[in-house]
């Protein structure tokens, strides 16, 4: 069976005739991040948003002007690369830096210099963050320009510009060459060919039914030109997923592709491999597969060990490994140049290794090569001898050379690069791969590379960019000294390092110290850590007489062991770490790392601060742990053992001695008045005391763009008042005894205010106005929500709650979840939301049991040790002298931390292997004893105490203060400072659950002057699910209280919304 179909002279006329065609047929189905979430575009859908977009970049940019994509996997990426061709601009693939650090901004940045884009274009969410990049702080700089708030009328201003075959549709920069970026120049006439090549090579002609399913990133090559741009090319739907949503759980694809069908689908060899270690054999029974009739492997080497080990498993699956697909291609030749026959798997041949060492490939005993499959029609591959230019027969190793029409135009603004890759043999263009090979009876099989650039995990990486990362991070190394190479590490390829160093830091570092410090480096720059590293003595590097580096020299010296080496990792005979199949603890606490830290693999060596733990992490990461184990896990042993393998030895050795065993929290009756938990009764005698005050009242705000749905929006806080019985919980005192009732059910009331016409300030004041009043405790609702209309698609969103029912770790809860319900109201779906076990009187009365069965008394004494008899008072210069008689009025000043001292500062703490919060903490302490002269410095911190896996989902107050104190000398260098802090904090975590106030009744002379007057309270806010409200520009509203309970109080928030 074929299908009717007209090949189009561009992507964008295939996209314009399918919108008129079949204007409801599903063009894209997007998997979000969050379970039960998804968006789907239709061709009429897809359509109308690229002409929108297209209609304001041409009023911006001219024909052929450049604009530079900075989107993450989504609706938005897909409409804005189609706005870009509407318009007649040229796109530029690419992807939002990840974090404000260097080596990530400078890729970007580097693209940019060279591109000279008129526009950066990206969503409201990304906006502020992209604000700070250098590019657009230069004179002449690009515009930043959001695409999620454009107005769809634009659509009607839209011109068809008139395109021909050789203008360029887009620029595809080579991944990871950060030094010398090179923008490969893709024509429309490129496109249409190659496209044409994977719809014939995948046999999509003459399957009409096809579904492809990818998670490949939008901004590579085969993602965007095979995952997305094809289905559109050939008219059957996609699927997609974000690669991160892949990587956290790399059975969603397999998921995707049984519940939807897909038959083509693929990726590099690396995924085949995560789906074979990481999918469990439970998850198998629900997978239908028998669909998926071309799983294509391309990207990096395919090794027949994991299509072994991926058919073998998956086979009971309806997976039939016949479907292997190879596929090799490269970016200069558009995508596609060579892929096996349909139905017919990949042919491994195994070739003699003597043989293969003179650049014949013979059959024999030695290394398995995969195929790479035959060249496509109109195409043509040739292998040649690559420095006499010679074009050489069958079974002869050379360069790869390939010609056709998808062989690209060349480098953006680069005439000799091009010169040199694209070149003139026989009258034709032949494009130079810098990749070794040779042909057997029309199949191509790939050896290696020529370039020195590495493969790691299918991401490429460019040695001289991590040298250069290395000679910036590590002071003692010197310019030109440095080497990184590949390496092979358990039948992969891996990073090698080689670097000189100089006799005196020789003499001044212990090899140890420094080979920690590289991989550290190296794992920072690149979430890989290095394979191998040797230190050199001075001149060992291996260099051409020109003084030119040869990396791939270092590979074959090592191996013969004539490189002049003074120390080396891995030790000669020592393996290079990894989770051993057999050390099932070490495996099981990688996957929770895994998991938590959203990260692809975790290896024995690895860091939990170099993958991007910090204490909120550290917390999930151990409450979990402790759950699947059964067993008391504290913080302080992640602290002080954070690679992994060093960590499983230590909770091994807590399993070892016994352990405390986790308590089971039992489930109360709430049709009865319950006592208080201890924190809320601690509030409950405040209230009492002033219940006028709104010291307590915790304001959240929200500014809503767009058409926003006011019904679902209040069925999603109904929702959220029935699931959290602190919101429906009232307080009362009977018989001398603090009690809570939990409502059965609470009525749920959305104040609404139209606001339309009033001035900001206006607006502002009934805000504070509203964020002011006092809560009853005893009558209720402690949850207060006002919508104020500002116009037809301009609401703020004001939501009040007191302390005593919801902390800041609430707040995250109440906005993940409104942000699903309200989705799934939209789109008439039921919201996914992990049921909740338990309730948080439930909690409150176990801790209550379990402090009093002897862990007050045991928390009580080190706190008594730690604070000792004296308690002073911290001497600040104030406007007047310090009364008996305390008020609340306060102001604020904000101020935004620089990025990239926020990224200095974390490296910080990763060095000296403490966290963030530790880091600010130690500088806040310094500072208060420079300006009070003082140096015992005691400083009051705001606690999660949430220490088990049950309360990590409660709303609910559960926060405790302690009392964090350090002695300091101004002599006292800052990192023995900041061991300091980061040892009293590991304690105090170990010693959270005694409530402030017992500790307070202990010492009788705090009563009156406090047990401190500094505040300091460091929050990470996640704010990455106002992207998640259909329709919706979500922004959170500045909005703090002015109410002071301290004499001083600094907050300090990350916002992990980029992330």
């Amino acid at each position: 069976m074929t299908d009717a179909f007209e090949l189009p002279l561009s992507l964008v006329q295939a996209l314009a005739q399918r919108a008129v065609q079949t204007p409801d047929k599903v063009a894209l189905r997007f998997l979000a991040d969050a379970p039960g979430e998804q968006a789907v575009l239709s061709y009429r859908d897809l359509d109308q948003r690229a002409r929108t977009i297209a209609a304001a970049l041409q009023s911006r940019a001219g024909f052929g002007d450049r604009a530079v994509l900075l989107f993450p996997s989504g609706p938005d990426y897909v409409a804005a690369f189609f706005g870009c061709l509407y318009a007649g601009v040229i796109a530029v693939p690419a992807y939002p830096p990840e974090s404000a650090r260097q080596h990530h901004q400078q890729r970007l940045l580097s693209i940019i210099d060279d591109a000279e884009p008129r526009l950066l274009l990206t969503v409201a969410a990304l906006h502020d963050s992209l604000q700070g990049l250098e590019a657009l702080t230069a004179a002449n700089a690009p515009e930043l320009l959001a695409v999620d708030g454009l107005d769809p009328a634009l659509a009607a201003n839209w011109r068809e510009p008139a395109l021909k075959g050789d203008d360029i549709a887009f620029l595809q920069y080579t991944s990871g060459s950060t030094a010398l970026p090179k923008g490969v120049q893709v024509s429309h006439g490129n496109l249409v060919a190659n496209e044409q090549l994977i719809r014939q090579g995948f046999g999509i002609d003459l399957n009409p039914d096809d579904v492809i399913v990818s998670w490949l990133p939008l901004y590579h090559d085969m993602g965007l030109i095979g995952g997305l741009l094809q289905p559109i090319f050939s008219g059957v739907p996609c699927v997609l997923m974000s690669p991160g949503y892949f990587l956290a759980r790399p059975l969603r694809w397999l998921q995707a592709i049984s519940e939807y069908g897909g038959t083509i689908s693929g990726g590099p060899d690396f995924a085949y491999r995560l789906c074979s270690e990481r999918v469990s054999e439970a998850s198998l029974a629900g997978l239908d597969l028998s669909r998926w009739r071309v799983a294509y492997s391309g990207s990096e080497p395919i090794r027949q060990d994991s299509l072994a080990a991926f058919a073998d498993k998956f086979q009971a699956c309806g997976f039939d490994p016949q479907s292997f697909f190879a596929s090799y291609g490269l970016a200069e030749a558009t995508l596609f140049v060579s892929g096996s026959r349909r139905g017919q798997g990949i042919a491994a041949l195994e070739l003699d290794a003597e043989a293969f060492a003179a650049n014949r490939a013979e059959p024999g005993k030695g290394s398995v090569l995969m195929s790479c499959g035959y060249p496509q029609p109109g195409h043509a591959v040739r292998i040649v001898e690559p420095q006499r230019l010679q074009v050489l027969g069958d079974n002869q190793v050379g360069e790869i050379w390939a010609a056709g029409p998808s062989i690209a135009l060349g480098y953006w603004r680069n005439p000799e690069a091009s010169a040199r890759t694209f070149v003139e043999m026989g009258g034709q263009t032949w494009l130079r791969t810098g990749d070794l090979g040779f042909m057997r009876e029309g199949e191509v099989f790939v050896t290696g590379r020529l370039k020195d650039m590495l493969i790691v995990r299918g991401q490429n990486l460019y040695p001289q960019d991590l040298e250069k990362t290395l000679e910036r991070e590590v002071e003692v190394l010197r310019k030109g000294r440095v080497a990184v190479f590949a390496v092979e590490q358990q039948g992969e390829e891996g990073i090698g390092v080689a670097v000189e160093i100089s006799r005196n830091v020789q003499k001044a570092i212990k090899p140890q110290e420094l080979i920690k410090t590289l991989r550290q480096v190296v794992a920072d720059a690149c979430r890989q850590a290095p394979a191998v590293v040797l230190l050199l003595n001075p001149g060992a590097l291996p260099k051409t007489s020109s003084g030119k580096l040869q990396r791939s020299a270092c590979r074959l010296r090592m191996d013969d062991g004539s490189l002049d080496c003074y120390a080396r990792f891995p030790e000669v005979g020592e393996p290079v770490a990894s989770v051993g199949e057999g050390d099932e603890l070490q495996a099981r606490i990688a996957g929770v790392w895994r998991d938590i830290l959203k990260v692809e693999a975790v290896a024995a060596d690895d860091h939990f601060l170099l993958l991007g733990g910090n204490s909120i992490a550290a917390t999930h990461a151990t409450a979990r742990l402790a759950d699947e184990l059964g067993i008391e896990l504290g913080l302080r042993t992640l602290f002080e053992a954070p690679i992994l393998a060093d960590y499983a030895k230590a909770v091994a050795a807590i399993i070892a001695e016994g352990g405390d065993r986790v308590g089971a929290i039992a489930t109360l009756e709430c049709t009865q008045a319950l006592p208080q938990s201890l924190a809320q009764n601690r509030l409950w005698l405040l209230w009492q005391l002033d219940p006028q005050s709104a010291a307590y009242n915790i304001p959240a705000g929200l500014q809503l763009r767009g058409e926003l749905d006011e019904n679902a929006l209040e069925t999603a806080f109904q929702a959220l008042v029935a699931r959290h019985e602190s919101l429906r919980t009232l307080f009362a005192e009977e018989n001398g005894q603090a009690l809570q009732r939990i409502q059965a059910q609470q009525p749920f009331d959305l104040r609404r205010l139209d606001l339309e016409g009033q001035a900001a300030e206006q607006v502002a004041a009934q805000r504070e106005t509203e964020a002011r009043q006092p809560f009853d405790l005893t009558r209720g609702p402690l949850l207060r929500v006002t919508l104020a209309r500002l116009d037809d698609e301009h609401h703020q969103l004001w939501v009040t709650l007191h302390h005593i029912v919801a902390d800041g770790w609430s707040l995250n809860i109440l906005l993940d979840e409104f942000a699903k319900l309200y989705a799934a109201h939209c789109q008439g779906l039921e919201a996914n939301l992990a049921p909740l076990t338990l309730g948080y009187a439930d909690y409150g009365t176990w801790q209550r049991q379990w402090l009093a069965a002897g862990e007050a008394e045991r928390q009580l004494q080190y706190w008594q040790a730690r604070l000792g008899d004296d308690l002073p008072v911290l001497d600040l210069c104030t406007d007047h002298p310090r009364t008996s008689q305390r008020g609340h009025r306060a102001a604020r000043f904000n101020l935004k931390v620089p990025a990239r001292l926020t990224e200095a500062l974390k490296g910080l703490a990763r060095e000296q292997q403490a966290s963030l919060f530790m880091v600010l903490l130690a500088g806040w302490q310094a500072l208060l004893h420079r300006y009070s002269g003082q140096a015992d410095i005691r400083v009051g911190v705001p606690n999660a105490n949430r220490p088990r896996l049950e309360t990590q989902g409660m709303v609910g107050f559960f926060i405790n203060t302690q009392v964090l104190r350090a002695q300091l000398d101004g002599r006292l260098p800052f990192e023995q400072l900041l061991a300091q802090v980061r040892q009293t904090t590991l304690d105090a975590q170990a010693n959270q659950d005694l409530p402030f106030e017992q500790l307070l009744e202990a010492l009788p002379e705090a009563r009156e002057q406090g047990l401190f007057q500094v505040m300091f309270n460091h929050q990470q806010r996640d704010l990455s699910a106002l992207r998640r409200l259909p329709g919706l520009l979500a922004e959170e509203l500045p909005w703090h209280s002015r109410e002071a309970k301290f004499d001083l109080q600094l907050h300090s928030e990350e916002d992990h919304q980029a992330a």
